[in-house]
């Protein structure tokens, strides 16, 4: 399920989905040696690591062997980098496995397991090159170690905590906030309750800080590139961050925001698993179940000291909040439906047809992305094309066909941008241009081009969501969901034709 469309969009330079890191970006990385100002929006070590699963095609380049800039190694390269993110999601289904089966044994991990694959942003974003499930492998594999404090933890379970935990914020900056209030509560036990067996000594706590300082300083390359991580923070605290706001900073704005993740979280789980999710998180808390109870403690430190502090918030978001709630969700179910408990029967056909459902999402997503809209507006755009003719497109190259298959240029679809450029053909992401916020110009598109005398719609392409996902509106509606990139997916496009005039 994770690996079905990860040629989605291929072959092509720019992916389909925006948020990727691509071989250029991979390549100008190692070009520099992540030093000499070098700074995106993104921390190094995924960069890094898509660098060295990648190197064979990079060394092949420098010796001449290959073209780097070559469509078909670029799409290669852009399919290895989805396969590392394929097996890293594989790993976090695995972490959570283990970490449920540690405390609660195997029928429990299974179900703990189910309800995470269940999640739907995760079966996209396990097949894209997108930074979200590298990171939450890293985040999973430290919790894995943090929350043996319940039992059984070591020295080296202290330490591999904190390095797997700088090696996730090297990832992706927001993963800190998972570390936040567990680091608290390890250092508030080291301090309070020195000499227990689970708990951390003062030692062994100031050489988890002097390990995590370590770690970020040889992750961010801090001796080599001091300018560039400077630069780095500028970017996510001013406009990588800033500019997406969702919420104001008050009562209202933070009950809303709530609301919002609520509904989120619904929309992800599929509302039956979120219920046994919150279920079994309350029951836990009430039986003091001590390992849920700790990871329980890491999504709150998520909520509290990331997203209630960058005010804005999507899907993928939140999929870190899913695991920390999987192994709940994943206990309760193997006491709802344990052996000897009443209408026993009733119990597992109901589960069966919830995770039937919940997984039955994910893989109607997959059948989405592999009948894509895009492939027969592609199709339609060579049959209505002709030698010679221009080709106008309305919305970012990631939301558009693919020009490595019909080229076309950008066009802004107001009236002087027509009569100027006068394209003979247009391709139109209607998502895209009745979005507001960016773009706002292209928000006449539609309606204009409805109107516009000189065009005539030719062609409109959208595949239909299957069950059970054609229950969900969000699939059917044009536009797009502001908290979600899944409804990029199989966009609905246009495609008009420019009329001949007579004389």
């Amino acid at each position: 399920m994770f690996a079905v469309g990860v040629w989605w969009g291929l072959p092509a330079y720019v992916s389909w989905e925006p948020d990727e890191l691509l071989p250029g970006d991979i390549r100008d990385a190692w070009g520099v040696r992540f030093s000499s100002g070098w700074a995106t929006k993104y921390p190094p070590v995924h960069f890094g690591l898509l660098g060295a699963v990648s190197f064979p095609y990079y060394a092949a380049a420098q010796l001449g062997l290959i073209d780097s800039g070559d469509l078909l190694v670029a799409s290669c390269l852009l399919v290895i980098s989805r396969l590392t993110s394929v097996a890293m999601a594989l790993g976090i289904v695995w972490l959570t496995y283990a970490i449920t089966e540690e405390f609660y044994g195997r029928r429990a991990a299974l179900f703990a397991a189910l309800v995470l694959i269940s999640a739907m942003p995760l079966t996209y974003y396990s097949k894209t090159a997108n930074l979200d499930v590298p990171y939450l492998f890293w985040v999973t594999l430290a919790l894995r170690y943090y929350v043996r404090t319940a039992s059984r933890a070591g020295p080296c379970d202290f330490y591999r905590f904190a390095v797997a935990g700088a090696i996730a914020i090297c990832t992706k900056d927001q993963a800190y906030g998972f570390f936040v209030l567990p680091a608290l509560l390890l250092a508030g036990m080291a301090l309070a309750h020195e000499g227990a067996s689970n708990v951390p000594t003062k030692r062994v706590l100031i050489r988890m800080c002097g390990l995590t300082a370590l770690a970020l300083m040889i992750l961010m390359n801090v001796p080599f590139n001091i300018s560039g991580v400077v630069r780095h923070f500028q970017l996510i605290t001013g406009p990588a961050s800033q500019d997406f706001q969702m919420y104001a900073r008050t009562p209202a704005g933070t009950a809303k925001m709530l609301v919002d993740s609520v509904r989120l979280m619904g929309n992800i789980m599929s509302w039956p698993l979120f219920v046994a999710a919150v279920a079994g998180a309350g029951i836990a808390v009430k039986c003091r179940q001590v390992p849920i109870i700790l990871l329980l403690i890491a999504g709150l430190s998520y909520s509290i000291t990331f997203l209630w502090i960058v005010l804005y918030q999507y899907d993928r978001f939140l999929l870190g909040l899913v695991i920390t709630m999987s192994p709940a969700a994943g206990w309760w179910l193997d006491n709802f439906t344990r052996r000897g408990c009443s209408y026993r029967t009733i119990r597992l056909v109901v589960g069966l047809i919830v995770f039937a459902y919940a997984i039955g999402r994910c893989a109607a997503l997959d059948m989405l992305m592999l009948r894509d809209s895009r492939y027969v507006a592609e199709r339609g755009l060579r049959s209505e094309s002709r030698p010679g003719d221009t080709v106008g497109g309305v919305g970012l190259r990631s939301y558009l066909t693919r020009p490595e298959v019909v080229p076309w240029s950008p066009i802004r679809a107001t009236p002087e941008q027509l009569v100027q450029l006068a394209p003979d053909l247009l391709v139109v992401n209607v998502g895209y241009a009745l979005r507001t916020g960016e773009g706002n110009i292209d928000t006449l598109a539609p309606e204009m081009l409805r109107n516009e005398p000189t065009y005539s719609l030719v062609g409109e392409y959208r595949a239909k969501a299957r069950f059970p996902l054609s229950l969900e509106p969000r699939f059917q509606r044009m536009e797009q969901d502001p908290f979600s990139n899944l409804t990029k997916i199989n966009p609905l496009i246009r495609i008009y034709k420019r009329r001949k005039t007579t004389r």
